[in-house]
């Protein structure tokens, strides 16, 4: 299972690694990323997920597709894939509609 998920983040890694550096993000959601950053950094994932999970509760409309990507992530890494495939199944979704309209 780990395997499988660890191939799944690579995939994602490299299918959005490129969108991460040219995307659109607002201020918040760049400070959020931020803050984010740095508790993954000292492996304080559960303080990570409430962060970002109270973002995206309150910005749904404004969610930035590596939101979700870092907060999978998180829950990757605190043992709850569940959670994880579908915060990226949520990142893939919102990167498909931002493409869509960018074309």
């Amino acid at each position: 299972m780990k395997k499988r998920i660890f191939l799944f983040l690579l995939i994602i890694g490299i299918f959005l690694g490129s969108s991460y550096i040219c995307s659109a993000r607002s201020y918040k959601a760049t400070i959020i990323l931020y803050k984010a950053k740095r508790l993954i950094e000292n492996k304080n994932y559960k303080k990570a997920i409430k962060l970002l999970s109270r973002y995206a509760n309150k910005n749904t409309s404004n969610t930035d597709h590596l939101l979700f990507f870092v907060l999978g992530t998180c829950y990757n890494e605190t043992n709850q894939p569940k959670k994880a495939i579908d915060c990226y199944k949520k990142c893939l979704k919102i990167k498909r509609v931002q493409k869509s309209y960018q074309q």
